[in-house]
C-alpha cells in the first residue's frame, strides 16, 4: 500500500481480478424489488462520534437495510464499526470499499442467518449492466473521487451535470439507486441539507474522468443466488444427457471397438460424476431456497 493510497476519509475500491462479476443472463434473471414511495431509511454517519472516517461501512449497511428493508440502530453499526478495526482498518486513514462490504455481509450472515446475503461486482463503466440493476431498484456501493470541481457542481443544483478531471480531495463511499427514472446518489456523508442528488452524466463518462472508481458491488439476498444456480445446473444437466446420447450413437454406429471403449467410459464419468453432482447441488439449492 504505498501513500497515495491512503487519500483521507476512504480508500480505492479494492477490487480484485477475481471478484464475481454478475452476468448477463444473472441480471435478466433477478427479481425487481419493491421500491417505497419514499426512502424509508436514513444513514447519516455525522450522528455517531466513534468514527469520522466510516462512509465505507455504512454505505454497506445501507444497502443491506434497503434489501431487507431493515432499519440500523446506531448501536448496532457500532458493532460493524468495531469489528472493522480487527479486519486492519486503520482510522485516520479510511478503509477500502470492498473490504468493507464484504465484512458486513459476514457479520450479517452471522446475525441473521435466515436471512444470508452475497455480494457480486459490475464494472463501474458498464452503463448498460449498471442501468439494468438500477431498474430492478437494487442499491449499488460505489466510491469515487471527490474533486472540486465535483463539489462546485454539486453545489449548484445538487446535480452532477459534467465530468471532468480534476485533482482529488478525498475519496468516498456512498449508494446508488434509482430514483424517479434518475440515478442518485445517497450520501451517507451528509455534508448538506439534502443527501440525495441526481447524476446526470453516463458512468463512462465519469469513469473516463477518472471520478468513479472501477468496481460498483451489489449486494443480493442468497436465495435469488441459489434460483440462478439452479437454472444453471438444469441447462448443464440438459447439455450433459445430450453429450450422453450423441455418444451413444456415435458408439452403436462405429465399429472401431477402442472408440467404443472410449465412448462407453466417457458416458459413465459423466454419468457418476457430473450428473451424480448437478443431481446433489439441486437438492441442496432447492432446500435452501
Amino acid at each position: 500500500m504505498t501513500e497515495e493510497e491512503l487519500v483521507n476519509w476512504c480508500l480505492w475500491d479494492g477490487h480484485e481480478d477475481t471478484d464475481y462479476q454478475l452476468t448477463d443472463s444473472e441480471i435478466e434473471w433477478l427479481p425487481t424489488l419493491f421500491m417505497q414511495d419514499d426512502i424509508r431509511f436514513d444513514y447519516n454517519q455525522w450522528k455517531q462520534t466513534w468514527s469520522k472516517k466510516s462512509c465505507t461501512i455504512f454505505a454497506a449497511i445501507w444497502a443491506i437495510s434497503d434489501l431487507w428493508n431493515y432499519r440500523f440502530p446506531l448501536s448496532e453499526i457500532k458493532e460493524y464499526n468495531d469489528l472493522s478495526y480487527d479486519l486492519w482498518r486503520v482510522e485516520w486513514k479510511g478503509w477500502y470499499t470492498k473490504k468493507a462490504i464484504e465484512m458486513a455481509c459476514k457479520k450479517w450472515n452471522k446475525d441473521h442467518p435466515d436471512m444470508p446475503v452475497v455480494f457480486y461486482s459490475v464494472l463501474a463503466s458498464d452503463d448498460n449492466k449498471v442501468n439494468r440493476i438500477l431498474d430492478k431498484n437494487y442499491d449499488f456501493n460505489i466510491s469515487f473521487n471527490y474533486t472540486k470541481d465535483y463539489v462546485l457542481d454539486l453545489a449548484e443544483n445538487m446535480e452532477i451535470d459534467r465530468a471532468e478531471k480534476w485533482k482529488t480531495i478525498i475519496w468516498h463511499a456512498v449508494c446508488q439507486i434509482r430514483k424517479d427514472w434518475w440515478k442518485r446518489v445517497k450520501d451517507n456523508y451528509a455534508w448538506s441539507k439534502k443527501q440525495y442528488y441526481k447524476v446526470n452524466v453516463s458512468n463512462k463518462d465519469l469513469s473516463n474522468a477518472w471520478i468513479l472508481h472501477y468496481r460498483w458491488y451489489v449486494i443480493l439476498k442468497v436465495a435469488e443466488c441459489n434460483l440462478w444456480e439452479l437454472k444453471r445446473m438444469e441447462k448443464v444437466k440438459v447439455a450433459c444427457l445430450n453429450a450422453c446420447e450423441y455418444n451413444s450413437r456415435l458408439r452403436h454406429s462405429t465399429n472401431d471397438k477402442v472408440l467404443k471403449n472410449k465412448l462407453h467410459n466417457l458416458n459413465e464419468y459423466i454419468r457418476n460424476n457430473n450428473l451424480k453432482y448437478i443431481e446433489k447441488e439441486t437438492e441442496r439449492l432447492r432446500k435452501e431456497i
